[in-house]
């Protein structure tokens, strides 16, 4: 499970830091004029990275229920994590998407010292 919950973490990395490229590219392109004639090309940038922010939101949510599970992660934690990030939804996009954007880096960092912890573990481990 803790493997499966690596993988999916990665996944929403990448989401993540694609949302992060598109969103630049789009503000690039919007203050370009030859852009400003095309509405579909700049709907389709403006909204690219909300759909990149969405689509990462399952798996963060899969990822932190994993690391849930796997006690390495508090109810607390996740909860008020998710919670703010669900009422700066409600206060507008850009404030939820960037709460959505660090959820990932906060899970990464669980997982980064929970294999820490496991390879200082097996380090002590006597050998055979």
């Amino acid at each position: 499970m803790f493997q499966q919950a690596k993988r999916l973490n990665k996944i929403s990395l990448y989401l993540v830091q694609l949302a992060i490229v598109v969103f630049l590219i789009a503000g690039t392109c919007a203050s370009l004029p030859k852009f400003h004639a095309s509405n579909q090309l700049a709907l389709g940038l403006h909204y690219a990275p909300f759909a990149l922010v969405t689509l990462s939101i399952p798996f963060t949510l899969y990822c932190g229920f994993l690391l849930l599970r796997l006690n390495l992660l508090t109810a607390r934690t996740f909860l008020s994590m998710v919670t703010v990030a669900m009422l700066l939804f409600l206060c507008g996009t850009y404030f939820g998407m960037a709460a959505w954007l660090g959820m990932p880096w906060v899970l990464k960092w669980a997982i980064a010292a929970f294999d820490k912890f496991l390879l200082s573990q097996t380090a002590n481990l006597p050998h055979s």
